[in-house]
C-alpha cells in the first residue's frame, strides 16, 4: 500500500501531467470546433462566442456547451474546466484560456491513456503466454490464472508491491514502473481487483 502511496505520488507529483493532459483535450477541441490556426486575436473572438453571458468569464455550463458539440465525454468535461481554470477562481479568464490553448507544451509528455496502453501491451503478452500450448483455454481463464499468478498474497486483489514485482521481472524500466502502476490504479484505493484488471483489459485481442 505504500508503494503504491509513492506511486500516485509521482503521477499526482505529477498532478501536473494530469492537468496538462486535460489541458491538451481542451486544445483538441477548439481547434477542432473553430480550427486549429487561431492567433491571439481570433482566439479573443472564440473566449467571445463561447462566453454567452459576456462577463469576461468561461463558468462550465459555458464550457460544457462548447465541448459536447464536438464530442467530449460528459465525464471529462468537468476535469478539463479545472485544468484550464489556472487561478481555481469562478471562471476561466481570456489569459488562462490563451494560456492553455496556445501552450507549446512538449509533445513527447506521457500521459495517463499512454501507461494504461502500455500495461494493455503488457498484459496481452502475458495472456498468449498463459495460453501458450493450452488449445482449450478460454480467454477468461487465461486472464485467470494471470491474475492469479501476480496475486502473491492470495488475498483477491494486485498491490503496488506485487504489480512491480511482475513488471521488473518483465523489463520494464524503473522509471516508467511507478506510472504504470498508478495508471492502472484507478480508483486510487490502494489496489486492483480481478474485475478492474478484467475493465483495463477490455481492449485486449483475446487470443484463442
Amino acid at each position: 500500500m505504500q508503494g503504491l502511496t509513492a506511486s500516485w505520488e509521482v503521477l499526482d507529483n505529477s498532478h501536473k501531467r494530469l492537468e496538462l493532459y486535460w489541458q491538451r483535450e481542451l486544445r483538441k477541441s477548439i481547434f477542432k470546433k473553430f480550427g486549429d490556426g487561431l492567433d491571439e486575436e481570433k482566439l479573443r473572438e472564440v473566449f467571445q462566442q463561447i462566453d454567452s453571458d459576456g462577463n469576461g468569464k468561461l463558468d462550465l455550463e459555458e464550457l460544457t456547451k462548447v465541448l459536447q458539440s464536438v464530442g467530449a465525454k460528459k465525464k471529462d468535461i468537468h476535469n478539463i474546466f479545472n485544468a484550464a481554470n489556472l487561478e481555481k477562481k469562478d471562471g476561466i479568464s481570456f489569459e488562462e484560456f490563451r494560456s492553455v490553448v496556445l501552450s507549446n507544451e512538449p509533445s513527447e509528455l506521457k500521459d495517463r491513456q499512454h501507461y494504461q496502453k502500455a500495461f494493455r501491451t503488457i498484459m496481452r503478452k502475458q495472456l498468449e503466454l498463459q495460453q501458450k500450448g493450452k488449445m482449450t483455454l478460454s480467454w477468461r481463464a487465461a486472464a485467470c490464472r494471470l491474475f492469479a499468478s501476480m496475486d502473491l498474497d492470495h488475498n483477491g486483489t494486485l498491490d503496488c508491491y506485487e504489480l512491480r514485482t511482475l513488471l521488473r521481472k518483465l523489463g520494464v524500466e524503473e522509471k516508467d514502473i511507478s506510472f504504470l502502476v498508478a495508471s492502472v490504479d484507478l480508483n486510487k484505493d490502494g489496489s486492483i481487483s480481478f474485475e478492474s484488471s478484467q475493465r483495463l483489459s477490455s481492449g485486449l485481442k483475446r487470443v484463442g
